[in-house]
C-alpha cells in the first residue's frame, strides 16, 4: 500500500538554488510518523529547524493537499504544494511539413521534412520550463529538448532526426515530459505520452476472399508522404518542373508465389503522390489522410484443393530526398488472407457432347440430341462467355444419326472456332478483341480452350464412319464461376440434376421423363441459335460482341527484377493457367493495321466446300482403309463388345481403379453407338474419350498427384490412341514408325499434303502485314511429318528484270491439320518486288504442283494482271527508298534532314530545306544549341554548323539576353548592337534597394492609456466543440431523455509573452449585434468561447456571420483600448461558388458543405435512441425559369447531411462531421435557337421543427453562354426520289437501292436509317425513300411504307427517351433526347396509293462535330460533307457521289429496319439522368432538353400493348386473306381521278417555268421567303429536277408543301422572329397542310373538310370504307389470357376529321350451341395512324357459354367493309377445336362453368358453404353437399327497434362464440398437423402443390378447393401469377 507523507512547502523550495538537486536529494527522516494517517502523539515532530534543501520520501508518496491539523505526527503539518506536478494530457501528433530549399545554379531543390509535436497541458506557473525526451520504438532519439511555458513554443521531432538514429516510418513514437525551474535544470518527475504510430497503417489486417473473387486491402497514412522536387530555370526565363516521384507500395505473397513457379511475381504497385512546395498548405488539411485501397484477387488455378491461407506483405519502394527517406523500403504488417471455397459442386463435373452426339449435363444427366442446326451448348452470361456447336448428318449417305461438326468458344470479344461442317476445314480465331482466350494445341487433333474464369473446353477430332469423315467431341470442365451461372444444353451447374433441362425461357422439364429413346427435344430446341440471337459462326456479328471488360476486372501482376520494378502483365479474370503445359499455344495474331492476320483468307473459306474434293494429280495412292458398313446390333452384343474393349485397355483400367470422378459415360455411349451402327471401331473412340477425361481430372486434383505421384504421372503421359499401333509411346509423345505421322501416328506419308489454295491468291501486301510467310490450305498438315518447302526466290526491278535468284529449302510449319505455312526469306539488296515459286514434299521425291507468290507494297505499287503477265506500276506521290514506300513530303525517321521529294528523286532521299545537319544530328531552323540560345540553326547562313543568334551576347562562355546586366557591375549590360562578345556600358543605373526584417514588440498605445497594450494579431473565429444539456422526463411507462446540443465557437489570437495581460473579447453576430463580452487572461483563455445558446432567439439560426474583437490591457477594468477585429466566420451551410458561367448544354459541379457540424437533439426513450432527422437541401427551380428558352436540371433532388447522436458525440471533436456534398447542375436546353442567358437555382433546407437549420436559402446564379451556333437554321433531308442535302448545305442525288445510315451521332448513341426502293413498280427509275427508322439508345421508332402492309409504330421503347408527336395523319415529329428532331412526312406519289417519305432532320448543339452518314459532318465546313465510312472524303461537287453513298449502306449488324438488336447500348451509357425538381414534384430523365411547343401536338405513346401488337411485321399476302364464304367484299367506291401521265422528259426551261410559277403563286411561300432567312431554295431545285425527270407537273404541290413545312419549323425555332413579327409568324404557324387540298376550309392550322372528304389535309375521299388487312383478335380471343376489350385493325386508311364506327353483331351462345341472346351494338373507331385503328368491344354482361362477335366498319353508315368474326372464350376450362370449318368449344374435365366463370373440381361456393363444383352431377350449376347445414340469410323486413337490438346483440355473442371455437379448433388442428407432418405428411392433411408459386397450400379439411370469383382472381396475391397457367 502506498502511503502519503509530508514534505516542506513550496514556499521554501523556491528559495533553493537551481543546481542539480534532484541528483542527490536529502532523505527525510521519521517517515513512520509523517503519514497523514498518523495522529500526533506525545512527542510531536518539529520541522522548524530543517535546512533549505531538496528532500525525498523514499518509496512513499508525498501529500499534495493540506492534511488535517494534528496529523502527520505534528500540530501544524505542511505539504507538497505542486512543485512536483507533471504536465498532463500528453500526446504525440503530426504537425505539418517544413521545407529546406537549396539553390545550386539554375536548379532549385525543395526537400520537405515531417514534424511531430509533443502536445501537453502546461502547468499554471508560467515561469517553468519543460524537458522533452523523444523515443522511437523504445530508442531514445532526441534528449534534453527544452521548451518554455508559452503555447507557441513547440517540442518538435522531425523525420530527419528519426532517420539520423536509424528509424523510419511505421514506428511507435512517444515523448516524455517533465517540468523544471530553469532551462538548464533536470526535471524531478516526468510523464509519458501514449504511443503514436507514425507511418502507414493497415486497416484490414485480415481478408476473406471467396474463391476466384476479390477484396480490398485498405491502408491509411498517419503522417503524410513527402518527397523532394526541383525546378530548373532555363534561359530566356523558362521554367522546367522536374518530376516528383510517387511512393510505390508493392504487394507480395510471403513465403509463396502468386503465379506459376515464379517466386518473384508480385501484384502491381499502389502509387501515392506527394504535394509540391506550392501546394504545401494541403499538408495542413485532411487531404492526405484518405484511405488507399488495393484490390487483391484470388488467382485460381482450377485445382480441387487450394491453399486457403495466404500471407500478403506490403513493402514500399525506394525514395529520393532526405525527407522521404523515412518511407524508403519499409515493410508493413502482414495481412492474413483466407480463401473461402464455398460451393464444391463443380469439382469432378463436366459437360460433354460426344460423337452422334451423346449429351451429358454438368450434374450428370445423360440424353440424346439428334437435331440439325446450331445450339448453345454452354453459356455463362454472368461472365460473358459461351460455347456453341453445330450438328449435321454424320455421313451424307446415312439419314441418321447427327454429329457435332463445328464448335465456337467465346469469351467477351474473343471467338475461337473449329468448323469442319460440309467438308470445310476452319480452325482459327475469327475475333480476338479482348485477347483473353487461351488456346493450347495439344496435338493436331486435340485443342484445349481455357476461358478467363478457369472453365476448360476440350475439342477433339474423331474420324467416323470413314477416315476422312471428321466429327468433334466436346467436353467442358467447369470452374467455381460456373456454379449457379451456367445454362444451355449443359444445364444448370448446382449439384441438382432436376433443373438441368431448364429451357431458354426459364421453363423446366423433368429429366426423369426422358431417356435414350425419348430425348428432350423441346428443351434442346429452346437452345437453338435463332435469327435474333448471336450466332458465333456468323462473321458479321463479331464487331458487335460485348467486351469481357463489362463483366470482369483487369487483374495485373508485376514481375520484379532484383530490387526494381519489372514488367507489368494485365489480364481479365482471376484464373492462372499453370496446369496444361503439354502442347503449343495457338495464338491470335494481329497485323499492323489491327486486323486479324488471316482475315484476308476468309474469302477462301466459302470455296473450301468445292475445293476440298480436289486431289493432287501425280500422287493419289493411299493405303486402303476399311469402309464402315452400318449393321444394327442388339444391346447384349453391343454391351459385350464395348465391355471387352474397355476391360482390355490397361490404361482405362488404371483410371477406373484410381480416379473416383471417372464416370461410365464413355462406356454407355459406346454401347449406344455400336447398337446403332454396328461399327466395332467405336470402341477406340470412346476409350480415348474416357482417357482424356481421366487425364483432366488428374491434372485438376492436386491431392491425388501428391498421394499417388507415380499413377498420376502414368495417366498424364498416356499417348493418344496408343500411337494407333504405328509408333512407340514415350512420356506422352508418339515416335512414329517410318511412313506414318501425326500426334497418334494415324496418318500415312505416301504423298505430300493436298493443297487446295494459298493465301490471298499468291499476293502479299507488305504495306499491311509483315509477309514473312505464305499460308497453305488443304489436307493434311500434321505433326512429325518432316515436310519441306522447296523455294525459288526472284528479286525483280520495276521494269520486270531479275536482280537476283536464289534457291533454298525450309521446313513447312503446321498450324492445324488444314493449314500450314512456308517461311519467306528476303534479299536485303534494293529491289522492286520479290517473286517466289515453290512446291512441297515429304520425301524429296514426290512433290505438289508449283505455286507462285508475289510480295509487294500497295502503298506505292499497283499490280496488274494482263492475261497472266504480272506487272507492278509505280503510284504517283511516292518515293521508293531502301525497299520501302515513302509518301511525298515524308521525312526519314532516322534523319529528319532527309525528305521524299518526288520532283527531285523518287528513289533517293532529298535534302529537307529549312534544316541543319550538325554533328550527325538534324535540327530545325531556329533550334538552340542545347541550352545555349546564342547558337542556333540558321540554314540561310550554314547548313552544317551552328550560326550566331542575333540579339544575344556570348560573354565568357555564358549566353545573355539583350539588356541583361553584369551581376558584378550594373553599369555593364549586353548590347548586341555594340558587341556580341563583351559587356557594353549602361547609361541608366538602377536604384539600389535593401530589405530589412521587422521585429514586433509589445508597447503601450499612448500615454493617455498606460494600461492598454497593442491588440493581439491573427484574430479569428473557429468552431470549437459541441456541448450537451440533458433533461429527463419520466412517467409510469416511459423514461424519456433529451440531449440538446449547442455549438461552441472560440476566438483565436496570438498571446503575448507577458502572462499578466488581460484580453477583452467581444462577440458580434452579423457584424452589428453584440451578444457577449468576456475578459480573460492566459490562465483562463479557454473561456474565450461563444455558445449557440448565448445567441438571442432572433439570431439562433444557422447562416450567421460571427465575429470577435480582442483588446489587451494590464488592467481588466480598462476600457476603450484599441482592438483587433477578426474576419467574419460564416456558421452554417455554404456553397463553394454561387455564380457560374457555363456553356449551353453543359454542366457544372458545385460543393455544398457545413462550416459547423450539423447537430440536432438526441431523444432516448426507454434506453432506445430515436432516429435522428437528416438535414435535406433541396434544389428548386423558380417557376419563372421554366420556359421554352431552356432551364436548369440537377443530378439529384436532395442533398443530405447526417447528424451524430449523443452516444457518438466524440465524432464532433474530430473531422468526421465535415461533410462535403456535390451537386451537378445541367443546362437543360430546348428546341429553340434562343436561350435564357441568366438562370437561377434555389437551394433550400427542410428540417421540420428545427429553426436553427431550416432557414437555409441560397440562390445559385448561372450565366449560359451560347456557342457553336452554326447548327442554327440548318437541316438535313431526304426528299421524294430522293434529293439529299447535308447539314452544311451540300445538295446531291442518291438513286441507289438499299438501306442507308442517313444520320448518326457517334457521341450520343442515336441514328436515323432509311430504305430506298423504286418509286413505283412500273418504273425502273427513280428511287424513293419508303422507310425510316429513328433510334436513340434502346428506343426505335419505325415508319415503313415499303410493302403492301404499312407500319408506323415503335419497335422498341426500353429507354423511353424518344418522344413522337403526331402533327397530322401524314406528318410526325420525332424528338430525340439531345434536342435533335426528325420530321417525317408521308407523300403520295407518283400515283394514288404509292407512298413515299420525306425526311427533315433539325440538329441541336449536341450534333456539332459529332455527325456522320449521308447528312455529312455538321461543322460549318461544306468540303468534308462527303466523308465516307472509312474516313476518305469525296468531292462535294459531285451530283451523284455513289461511292460516298454506298459507304453508308447499312451493315448486317447495324440494321434498325428489322427488330432492334440487343447490342444497342442503353441511353444511360451516353447521357446523364437529369432531374427537374419543383414544388409540384420531381422528374428524372435521360434527356438534355425540355419539350415545349406553341402548337397542339398529340403524343404518340409507346406501350407494352403497342410493342406486342407490332412485333410481327411480316408483309402478308393479301390475296390469301381468308374471307367468310357467306360475305362478299364490297367494291370500293372512288371518284374518278385523272391518271398520272408522265412525259418522258421535259426541258429545264419548261421545268423552271412550271416550278417557279407554282412557288410564286403560293402566298404562304412568298411570305416565308420574305421573313424566314434560314429558308433555302432546295425545294425549288428539287421540284425542277423532278419535273425534268418525270414530266409530272403535279409534283410541284409536293415540293411547295415541303418548303412550307420547313418554313413552319424554322419559325417555331426562332423566338426572335416570333417576337419581331408576331402577326406574320402566327399566320405561318397556322398554315393548314396542303391548304386542305381544295376540299375544305383552313381554321388556325386545322382543316374542316367538305362533305365526302377526310384526313388532316382533306385529300382522302370517304365514299368507300377503309380497307382492312388484319384484325386482332382474329378467330378467337381467350379471356383467360387477355382482357378482350378492344379489336385492333390494320389497313388503309383510318382518317382524321371523319365519323367512323365499328358495327357489332353479338351472339351470346349457350353450351349446347343455342343462341341465348342477339344484340347489335356499335362503338367509335379511333385512328392511331393512317394504317392502324381500334374499336372497343362491347362488354359481355349476359351469362353465356361463349360470345360470337361479327363486325365491320363504315364512314357513312352506307358503305361497309367486309365482316370479320371472332369468339371470346376461356381456355382455362374450355377446349377450342375446329371441325369442318366450324368452331367448337367443349368443357374440360374436372371443371364447371358457373356464372361466366371457370370453376375447378371441388371448389366451394363462397356464398354457400354447402355447395361445390361436381362436374359429374352438374357442369353448369352449383351442386349441394350432402350432410351439410347452411345458414340462410333472411330477407329484410320491417322490424321493431327492440327486435333489431336483440338481433344485433345475439349476433355479436354468437360471433364471439364461433370465433372462440374456431380458434381452439384451429390451434388443436395445427398442433396435430405438425405432429403428423413429422411422421407422414400425407396421412391426415391435404397439401397440394401450387404449380405457379411452387409452394405448398393447405386446403379445407374436407378436401374442397376454395372457389374464387373471376373478378377476384387477378387481384388476389395468393393466387396471382405472371404466367398463363394458374391453379386454384
Amino acid at each position: 500500500m502506498v502511503r502519503s507523507f509530508l514534505l516542506i512547502s513550496l514556499t521554501i523550495v523556491l528559495q533553493v538554488s537551481a543546481n542539480h538537486e534532484c541528483l542527490s536529494p536529502t532523505i527525510l527522516g521519521d517517515l513512520a510518523k509523517r503519514s497523514p494517517n498518523y495522529i500526533q502523539d506525545a512527542v510531536p515532530l518539529c520541522d522548524r529547524y530543517l535546512v533549505e534543501d531538496w528532500y525525498v520520501a523514499v518509496q512513499h508518496k508525498m501529500p499534495t493537499i493540506a492534511p488535517d491539523l494534528g496529523s502527520c505526527g505534528t500540530t501544524y503539518p505542511v505539504w507538497l504544494n505542486g512543485v512536483n506536478s507533471v504536465p498532463s494530457n500528453l500526446a504525440v501528433a503530426y504537425h505539418g511539413v517544413t521545407w529546406d530549399t537549396n539553390i545550386n545554379g539554375t536548379q532549385t531543390v525543395h526537400d520537405p521534412d515531417i514534424n511531430l509535436v509533443c502536445q501537453f497541458d502546461r502547468l499554471p506557473d508560467q515561469s517553468l520550463y519543460y524537458d522533452v525526451t523523444w523515443y522511437v520504438d523504445d530508442t531514445e532519439v532526441l534528449t534534453n529538448q527544452t521548451v518554455s511555458s508559452y503555447s507557441s513554443d513547440l517540442a518538435l521531432l522531425t523525420g530527419s532526426q528519426m532517420l539520423a538514429k536509424g528509424k523510419k516510418a511505421n514506428s511507435m513514437v512517444h515523448c516524455i515530459v517533465g517540468a523544471k525551474l530553469s532551462a538548464t535544470d533536470i526535471p524531478c518527475n516526468t510523464s509519458s505520452s501514449p504511443l503514436f504510430f507514425a507511418g502507414i497503417k493497415v486497416l484490414t489486417p485480415t481478408l476473406r476472399i471467396v474463391r476466384g473473387r476479390s477484396a480490398d486491402v485498405n491502408i491509411q497514412f498517419t503522417i503524410p508522404f513527402v518527397n523532394q522536387h526541383g525546378i530548373v530555370r532555363l534561359p530566356l526565363g523558362a521554367i522546367l518542373f522536374e518530376d516528383q516521384p510517387p511512393l510505390l507500395i508493392n504487394m507480395a505473397v510471403h513465403g509463396d508465389s502468386v503465379d506459376c513457379n515464379d517466386p518473384n511475381k508480385k501484384l502491381c504497385e499502389k502509387k501515392v503522390y506527394a504535394y509540391k512546395r506550392e501546394d504545401s498548405d494541403k499538408y495542413n488539411t485532411d487531404d492526405w489522410k484518405g484511405v488507399h485501397s488495393i484490390k487483391v484477387y484470388n488467382k485460381d488455378d482450377g485445382d480441387y484443393t487450394i491453399d486457403k491461407h495466404i500471407t500478403l506483405r506490403l513493402e514500399t519502394g525506394g525514395t529520393s530526398g532526405t525527407g522521404s527517406k523515412i518511407f524508403d523500403r519499409i515493410i508493413l504488417p502482414d495481412i492474413q488472407v483466407f480463401i473461402e471455397d464455398t460451393n464444391p459442386s463443380w469439382k469432378g463435373s463436366y459437360c460433354g457432347s460426344h460423337t452422334d452426339p451423346h449429351m451429358k449435363t454438368f450434374d450428370g444427366k445423360y440424353y440424346e440430341c439428334q437435331l440439325d442446326g446450331t445450339f448453345i451448348l454452354y453459356r455463362n452470361s454472368h461472365f460473358n462467355q459461351e460455347v456453341q456447336e453445330k450438328h449435321h448428318l454424320c455421313y451424307p449417305a446415312y439419314s441418321y444419326p447427327r454429329c457435332s461438326c463445328a464448335v465456337a468458344v467465346r469469351s467477351g470479344k474473343d471467338v475461337f472456332m473449329v468448323d469442319i461442317c460440309n467438308s470445310k476445314s476452319i480452325i482459327h480465331f475469327p475475333s480476338c478483341g479482348d485477347r483473353v482466350l487461351k488456346v493450347i494445341k495439344t496435338n493436331d487433333r486435340y485443342y484445349k480452350v481455357i476461358l478467363p474464369t478457369g472453365t476448360l473446353v476440350e475439342i477433339k477430332f474423331v474420324s467416323w464412319p470413314r477416315q476422312d469423315n471428321w466429327q468433334l467431341n466436346v467436353d467442358i470442365f467447369p470452374s467455381p464461376s460456373d456454379v449457379g451461372n451456367s445454362s444451355g444444353l449443359c444445364g444448370v451447374l448446382d449439384g441438382d440434376y432436376k433443373n438441368d433441362f431448364t429451357r431458354s425461357d426459364g421453363t423446366v422439364d423433368d429429366p426423369d421423363n426422358y431417356h435414350y429413346w425419348n430425348p428432350p427435344n423441346e428443351f434442346s430446341e429452346s437452345w437453338r441459335v435463332t435469327e435474333n440471337e448471336l450466332d458465333l459462326f456468323d462473321h458479321d456479328s463479331y464487331h458487335s460482341l460485348p467486351s469481357i471488360s463489362e463483366k470482369m476486372d483487369l487483374v495485373c501482376t508485376c514481375k520484379k527484377h532484383n530490387s526494381t520494378a519489372g514488367d507489368i502483365e494485365c489480364n481479365y479474370g482471376t484464373y492462372k493457367n499453370c496446369k496444361f503445359v503439354v502442347g503449343k499455344p495457338f495464338h491470335c495474331i494481329l497485323n499492323p493495321e489491327g486486323q486479324l492476320r488471316r482475315k484476308r483468307d476468309l474469302r477462301h473459306l466459302e470455296t473450301m466446300l468445292t475445293n476440298s474434293q480436289i486431289e493432287n494429280k501425280p500422287y493419289q495412292e493411299k493405303r486402303r482403309k476399311r469402309e464402315v458398313a452400318p449393321t444394327v446390333k442388339n444391346y447384349e452384343v453391343a454391351e459385350e463388345i464395348c465391355s471387352t474393349a474397355f476391360q482390355a485397355s490397361t490404361s482405362y483400367q488404371t483410371c477406373h481403379n484410381y480416379v473416383t470422378h471417372l464416370s461410365n459415360t464413355s462406356l454407355i455411349n459406346c454401347i449406344s453407338d455400336v447398337m446403332m451402327t454396328g461399327d466395332d471401331n467405336f470402341t477406340r473412340i470412346h476409350i480415348e474419350a474416357a482417357l482424356e477425361q481421366c487425364s483432366v481430372f488428374v491434372v485438376l486434383n492436386k491431392t491425388f498427384q501428391q498421394t499417388e505421384p507415380e499413377v498420376a504421372y502414368t495417366i498424364e503421359t498416356f499417348c493418344q490412341n496408343n500411337c494407333s499401333g504405328h509408333g512407340i509411346c514415350n512420356a506422352g509423345n508418339c515416335t512414329c514408325n517410318e511412313g506414318y505421322a501425326g500426334s497418334d501416328c494415324s496418318f500415312d506419308l505416301l504423298g505430300p499434303p493436298t493443297i487446295s489454295h494459298i493465301s490471298d491468291f499468291g499476293f502479299c501486301d507488305k504495306s499491311k502485314e509483315a509477309c514473312d510467310e505464305i499460308t497453305l490450305f488443304g489436307k493434311y498438315f500434321i505433326e512429325n511429318m518432316n515436310t519441306n518447302c522447296f523455294m525459288t526466290r526472284h528479286t525483280l526491278q520495276e521494269d520486270g528484270s531479275c536482280v537476283s535468284m536464289a534457291e533454298y529449302v525450309v521446313g513447312l510449319e503446321e498450324r492445324t491439320m488444314f493449314e500450314g505455312y512456308c517461311p519467306l526469306d528476303y534479299d536485303t539488296t534494293n529491289h522492286w518486288v520479290t517473286e517466289y515459286s515453290f512446291n512441297i514434299s515429304n520425301d524429296g521425291s514426290r512433290f505438289t504442283d508449283n505455286f507462285h507468290v508475289y510480295t509487294y507494297q500497295s502503298l506505292c505499287q499497283e499490280y496488274r494482271n494482263d492475261t497472266g503477265n504480272i506487272t507492278f506500276i509505280f503510284k504517283n506521290g511516292y518515293c521508293f527508298i531502301n525497299n520501302s514506300c515513302v509518301g511525298d513530303g515524308s521525312t526519314n525517321t532516322i534523319n529528319k534532314c532527309d525528305i521524299c521529294n518526288t520532283s527531285k528523286s523518287k528513289y533517293d532521299w532529298s535534302y529537307n530545306e529549312g534544316h541543319c545537319y550538325i554533328s550527325g544530328i538534324c535540327y530545325k531552323s531556329g533550334d538552340f544549341d542545347g541550352n545555349n540560345p546564342c547558337s542556333i540553326c540558321d540554314p540561310s547562313v550554314d547548313k552544317t554548323a551552328w550560326s550566331p543568334n542575333t540579339g544575344h551576347c556570348l560573354i565568357d562562355g555564358v549566353c545573355y539576353n539583350k539588356n541583361d546586366a553584369d551581376s558584378t557591375n550594373l553599369c555593364s549590360v549586353c548590347d548586341p548592337f555594340l558587341s556580341t562578345s563583351g559587356w557594353s556600358t549602361n547609361i541608366k543605373i538602377p536604384e539600389l534597394t535593401t530589405s530589412t526584417s521587422e521585429t514586433t514588440t509589445s508597447i503601450p498605445l499612448s500615454s493617455k492609456q498606460p494600461n492598454c497594450m497593442k491588440s493581439p494579431e491573427d484574430v479569428s473565429v473557429e468552431y470549437h466543440s459541441v456541448s450537451w444539456i440533458s433533461t429527463n422526463e419520466t412517467n409510469t411507462t416511459t423514461i424519456r431523455t433529451v440531449h440538446q446540443p449547442y455549438i461552441n465557437f472560440k476566438c483565436m489570437f496570438v498571446l503575448r509573452q507577458d502572462a499578466s495581460i488581460f484580453y477583452k473579447i467581444k462577440w458580434y453576430v452579423n457584424n452589428v449585434t453584440l451578444v457577449k463580452t468576456v475578459t480573460v487572461s492566459e490562465a483562463d483563455i479557454d473561456q474565450a468561447t461563444l455558445s449557440s445558446k448565448d445567441l438571442p432567439p432572433v439570431n439562433h439560426t444557422a447562416g450567421l456571420q460571427i465575429q470577435c474583437t480582442v483588446s489587451a490591457s494590464k488592467d481588466p477594468a480598462s476600457t476603450n483600448c484599441k482592438s483587433t477585429d477578426s474576419p467574419s466566420f460564416f456558421a452554417g451551410i455554404k456553397v463553394n461558388e454561387t455564380y457560374h458561367n457555363i456553356l449551353r448544354k453543359e454542366k457544372v459541379a458545385i460543393q455544398v458543405y457545413t462550416t459547423i457540424p450539423y447537430v440536432t437533439k438526441t431523444v432516448v426513450v426507454n434506453g432506445q435512441p430515436q432516429p435522428l432527422p437528416v438535414l435535406g437541401i433541396y434544389p428548386l427551380l423558380p417557376p419563372s425559369t421554366s420556359s421554352c428558352k431552356g432551364s436548369i436540371g440537377v443530378d439529384k433532388c436532395v442533398i443530405e447531411f447526417k447528424a451524430y447522436s449523443f452516444n457518438e458525440r466524440h465524432k464532433y471533436d474530430s473531422n468526421d462531421w465535415r461533410q462535403r456534398q456535390t451537386l451537378v447542375l445541367y443546362h437543360v436546353d430546348s428546341h429553340g435557337y434562343e436561350i435564357n442567358q441568366y438562370l437561377m437555382v434555389q437551394l433550400k433546407a427542410r428540417l421540420d421543427g428545427d429553426r436553427f437549420w431550416s432557414n437555409f436559402n441560397q440562390n445559385i446564379l448561372m450565366t449560359i453562354t451560347d456557342h457553336n451556333e452554326y447548327w442554327k437554321g440548318k437541316s438535313c433531308g431526304s426528299k421524294t426520289d430522293p434529293h439529299m442535302y447535308t447539314f452544311d448545305g451540300v445538295s446531291y442525288e442518291n438513286h441507289i437501292d438499299g438501306e442507308f445510315i442517313l444520320y448518326r451521332n457517334r457521341l450520343y448513341n442515336q441514328e436515323v436509317q432509311t430504305r430506298h426502293k423504286q418509286c413505283h413498280p412500273d418504273y425502273n427509275f427513280p428511287y424513293c425513300t419508303c422507310a425510316v427508322s429513328v433510334q436513340s439508345g434502346q428506343d426505335v421508332f419505325l415508319v415503313d411504307l415499303c410493302g403492301d402492309v404499312q407500319f408506323v409504330d415503335f419497335l422498341s421503347c426500353i429507354d423511353s427517351v424518344i418522344q413522337v408527336y403526331k402533327i397530322s395523319d401524314k406528318l410526325y415529329k420525332i424528338s430525340l433526347p439531345t434536342g435533335t428532331y426528325v420530321m417525317v412526312s408521308l407523300v403520295e406519289w407518283p400515283v394514288r396509293g404509292s407512298w413515299q417519305i420525306d425526311i427533315d432532320i433539325y440538329p441541336s448543339l449536341s450534333d456539332v462535330n459529332n455527325t456522320v452518314g449521308l447528312c455529312g459532318t455538321l461543322d460549318g465546313d461544306r468540303d468534308n460533307d462527303f466523308k465516307r465510312r472509312n474516313g476518305d472524303t469525296d468531292n462535294v461537287n459531285l451530283v451523284y457521289p455513289d461511292d460516298f453513298s454506298n459507304s453508308w449502306k447499312v451493315l448486317g449488324d447495324e440494321h434498325l429496319l428489322k427488330e432492334p438488336l440487343s447490342t444497342r447500348q442503353p441511353i444511360s451509357s451516353t447521357l446523364d439522368k437529369i432531374c427537374m425538381c419543383t414544388l409540384n414534384g420531381d422528374q428524372c430523365l435521360y434527356n438534355t432538353l425540355m419539350h415545349c411547343s406553341t402548337t397542339v401536338e398529340k403524343q404518340f405513346l409507346c406501350t407494352a400493348l403497342t410493342i406486342q401488337t407490332s412485333v410481327s411485321r411480316k408483309k402478308r399476302d393479301l390475296s390469301g386473306k381468308w374471307i367468310l364464304p357467306s360475305l362478299s367484299v364490297p367494291t370500293p367506291l372512288t371518284r374518278n381521278r385523272r391518271d398520272v401521265q408522265f412525259n418522258t422528259s421535259t426541258s429545264r426551261e419548261n421545268a423552271e417555268s412550271v416550278c417557279t410559277s407554282a412557288f410564286e403563286n403560293s402566298d404562304p411561300y412568298r411570305t416565308c421567303q420574305e421573313y424566314v432567312n434560314d429558308l433555302s431554295n432546295s425545294s425549288l431545285s428539287n421540284c425542277i429536277n423532278d419535273v425534268i425527270m418525270t414530266g409530272d407537273y403535279n409534283i410541284t404541290a409536293i415540293h411547295v408543301e415541303a418548303a412550307l413545312q420547313q418554313c413552319v419549323t424554322f419559325v417555331s425555332l426562332n423566338t426572335t422572329l416570333q417576337n419581331a413579327n408576331p402577326v406574320v409568324t402566327t399566320s405561318i404557324q397556322s398554315l393548314c397542310p396542303s391548304n386542305c387540298s381544295g376540299h375544305g376550309v383552313c381554321n388556325k392550322g386545322n382543316c374542316s373538310c367538305s362533305v365526302g372528304f377526310g384526313g388532316s389535309d382533306c385529300s382522302f375521299d370517304i365514299l368507300s370504307p377503309p380497307v382492312i388487312w388484319e384484325s386482332t383478335p382474329s378467330g378467337i380471343c381467350d379471356k383467360s389470357l387477355q382482357q378482350c376489350s378492344r379489336v385492333y385493325l390494320k389497313g388503309r386508311y383510318f382518317l382524321e376529321n371523319v365519323d367512323k364506327n365499328c358495327f357489332f353483331d353479338k351472339q351470346s351462345i349457350r353450351h349446347d350451341g343455342s343462341i341465348l341472346a342477339f344484340t347489335q351494338l356499335e362503338s367509335s373507331l379511333e385512328e392511331e395512324n393512317l394504317f392502324r385503328g381500334s374499336c372497343s368491344i362491347p362488354s359481355d354482361d349476359v351469362t353465356s357459354w361463349v360470345t360470337k362477335y361479327m363486325f365491320n366498319v363504315s364512314y357513312d353508315r352506307k358503305q361497309f367493309t367486309q365482316s370479320y368474326s371472332f369468339y371470346t372464350y376461356q381456355s382455362e376450362c374450355q377446349q377450342h377445336s375446329v371441325e369442318n370449318g366450324q368452331d367448337h368449344f367443349t368443357l374440360k374435365k374436372e371443371y364447371c362453368f358457373i356464372n361466366n366463370t371457370c370453376v375447378q373440381l371441388a371448389a366451394v361456393n363462397p356464398e354457400n358453404r354447402c355447395q361445390e363444383c361436381i362436374p359429374g352431377r352438374n357442369n353448369y350449376q352449383w351442386s349441394g353437399i350432402q350432410d351439410c347445414e347452411s345458414t340462410t340469410t333472411l330477407k329484410p323486413s320491417a322490424l321493431s327497434t327492440s327486435t333489431v337490438v336483440y338481433i344485433v346483440t345475439a349476433s355479436v355473442l354468437v360471433f364471439l362464440f364461433v370465433v372462440a371455437i374456431v380458434v381452439v379448433i384451429g390451434v388443436w388442428k395445427y398442433r396435430r398437423s405438425r405432429q403428423y407432418a413429422e411422421s407422414s405428411e400425407d396421412e391426415n392433411t391435404d397439401y397440394r402443390r401450387d404449380v405457379v408459386s411452387k409452394s405448398w397450400m393447405r386446403f379445407f379439411d374436407d378436401g374442397k378447393f376454395p372457389y374464387i370469383p373471376r373478378g377476384s382472381r387477378y387481384s388476389a396475391e395468393t393466387y396471382s401469377s405472371s404466367k398463363t397457367e394458374r391453379f386454384y
